[in-house]
């Protein structure tokens, strides 16, 4: 993988976050053979980068250093991760999305088969980028790893209850959406020396931001799934409008208690309101 030379124009995280996952993108294209690298090259290109932006806000408000670098490449294995989840999930088993980020979905350009593999390889280099963060002790490392595998057992756990229906849909949407945001969180906590009960509380509040994410996404695409002949019948547009707005506030509540959360939580909860006012539900 492409390396950040030693001095670069901007110290913006977020554009170095971005050269990071581009040079990445560039080198699965040349290195991997027929449509594999293009593939995961296609997964992890766009988006609004949400996980990753977690991952250095609590970086910024708890590393001792303060170095804009700190934490590029927990970020970045973030995203893979996120990407590899995406995939699997446009596929035609599960949600069976024909675009993703305004493209084309990988299953959807590339088939099945090289959609597999483009997710399976994606997950191998999460922890092949943990590792290139520079100042990270063995420790840490291995506190992350558990992190990442508990995490990846309830994304997995949470798209088979969805698939199967047998799960409501906010412990679904804690499985799934909550849980790598907490993830991010987390990773960013255990980056910085944060003891295991702030990290456990980090990884709260960042459940609950990605569970009023999940919220504001049922909302937004209930018109895609009505044209597609899905009931909704599973998603936190289903709980009803009292429910659905007293879950709204309760998880903004615990989101906007992280250090850096706190406007994106509360742009996230007025989508929730206008969701609740225009979709009646």
């Amino acid at each position: 993988m492409r390396e950040l030379p030693v001095t670069m124009a901007t110290e913006d995280p977020l554009k170095l976050l971005e050269q990071i996952i581009e040079g990445s993108a560039c080198e699965f294209e040349k290195n991997l053979a027929h449509s594999l690298g293009s593939a995961m090259a296609v997964a992890v290109r766009g988006g609004k980068r949400l996980r990753a932006r977690c991952v250095l806000v609590v970086v910024d408000a708890h590393h001792k250093s303060k170095n804009s670098r700190t934490g590029l490449y927990v970020a970045t294995a973030l995203e893979f991760l996120h990407a590899a989840t995406c995939v699997i999930d446009d596929m035609h088993l599960f949600d069976d999305s024909l675009t993703r980020r305004g493209v084309p979905s990988v299953p959807s350009k590339f088939g099945p088969s090289v959609a597999v593999l483009a997710a399976g390889n994606l997950l191998v280099h999460v922890m092949s980028m943990v590792i290139r963060e520079p100042e990270i002790c063995i420790d840490r490392l291995c506190r992350m790893q558990a992190a990442i595998t508990t995490t990846c057992d309830l994304t997995a756990e949470g798209q088979l209850s969805e698939e199967c229906g047998d799960g409501d849909a906010l412990s679904v949407a804690r499985r799934k959406t909550g849980a790598l945001f907490g993830l991010a969180c987390a990773l960013g906590g255990i980056l910085s020396g944060v003891d295991l009960i702030g990290v456990a509380r980090l990884q709260t509040q960042g459940e609950a931001l990605g569970v009023l994410l999940q919220m504001v996404d049922d909302g937004e695409d209930i018109e895609e799934d009505r044209a597609r002949g899905r009931p909704g019948n599973n998603t936190l547009l289903s709980l009803g409008v009292d429910e659905y707005l007293v879950q709204a506030k309760l998880h903004y509540n615990v989101a906007q208690e992280c250090e850096g959360l706190s406007t994106m939580a509360s742009e996230l909860y007025t989508k929730c309101r206008n969701v609740a006012v225009m979709r009646g539900v």
